[in-house]
């Protein structure tokens, strides 16, 4: 059985794609053409035509992997994207073409690469926050707080009997730290989107807000942050002249394997919500999550790290891309 004993508490000030992000896209098409009486292979015009053809085919296909708010923010800018798709499909290679001659017609099929980094960059450069100058955005501070169970359920195979034990996770004491590699990796995402971020920080200090020891204590005693705890950061923020803010939580589950090594199998869980808290009722614009990673490691604290790094990413590149698609800067 699982007890939550301590915390983890983040604080995460977004603000650049660090990583560039290649995603591989396979494909075909289909064209008729008229054989030769003594070549029946298509000709190198055919070949082109298919070739213009399969680019297209490469776009539409990763295009439908976007989200909702991605494709909206994409459909807006459709018309000076479109023009530029060569740019962004970095390789393109033919695995096979298949000839049907007496249909006249042949298929080529082909895989390529596109730069998935520097569509987002385009697409961000496009946004409202991307084409605002730094200073003239709106101010907005994001608070993020990871909370982990400290003892875990421990299997072992006794004669194919399994018998189930609670012990402490290596026996780690988790306190409250900004662990660098989170603000590197997820800061770089929202400057480069162009938003202006104030540090949560600054709040307690310039703005009287609830501490990180504070809400630690409140989610200690509840599943989520309560509704006063709430209400003293947003106001807090709203002294400080901050129109957007963003809460989120991370569950970190931690847990043995049934195997020999006894690797330690880590699985992170995030959701939150952004604020919209100008006027007097806070309004939900982005929704965040579940997104989940898990992954397996010897020791706790480097499971903790990998786990953490791609949903923190994608909850960045996520907000990015609903508050784009409403224009939000």
């Amino acid at each position: 059985m699982l007890r939550i004993l301590s915390f983890l508490l983040f604080l995460f000030v977004f603000t650049n794609y660090a990583i560039t992000q290649e995603l591989e896209i396979k494909t075909s098409a289909t064209l008729s053409y008229e054989p030769g009486f003594f070549f029946k292979k298509p000709k190198s015009d055919d070949m082109d035509k298919a070739l213009k053809e399969i680019r297209k085919n490469v776009w539409l296909s990763y295009t439908s992997t976007f989200s909702d708010a991605k494709m909206k923010q994409y459909l807006k800018v459709k018309e000076q994207i479109d023009p530029e798709i060569d740019n962004f499909i970095t390789s393109l290679s033919v695995v096979d073409v298949n000839v049907k001659s007496e249909l006249k017609t042949f298929t080529v099929y082909a895989r390529a690469k596109i730069n998935d980094t520097a569509v987002n960059a385009r697409l961000s450069f496009l946004s409202k926050a991307g084409q605002t100058a730094t200073g003239d955005g709106s101010p907005f501070t994001f608070l993020f707080i990871a909370k982990q169970a400290e003892k875990v359920l421990d299997f072992r195979d006794l004669d194919n009997n399994y018998e189930y034990t609670e012990r402490r996770s290596a026996d780690y004491s988790f306190k409250a730290y900004n662990p660098s590699f989170i603000d590197t990796a997820v800061t770089n995402i929202l400057s480069t989107a162009g938003f202006e971020v104030i540090s949560y920080s600054d709040l307690i200090i310039q703005c009287d807000a609830p501490n990180l020891n504070t809400i630690s204590e409140n989610l200690l005693k509840n599943d989520s942050m309560t509704a006063d705890v709430r209400k003293k950061v947003i106001e807090s923020a709203k002294k400080c002249d901050i129109d957007f803010l963003a809460i989120a939580i991370l569950d970190i589950g931690i847990k043995s394997k049934i195997a020999s090594n006894q690797n330690r199998e880590i699985n992170v869980s995030v959701q939150g919500q952004v604020w919209d808290i100008q006027k007097k009722l806070p309004r939900v614009i982005a929704s965040i999550g579940p997104i989940s990673s898990g992954v397996n490691e010897k020791d706790d604290l480097t499971a903790i790290k990998k786990a953490l790094q791609t949903p923190s990413e994608e909850v960045a590149k996520g907000l990015v891309d609903q508050l784009n698609a409403k224009n939000i800067n």
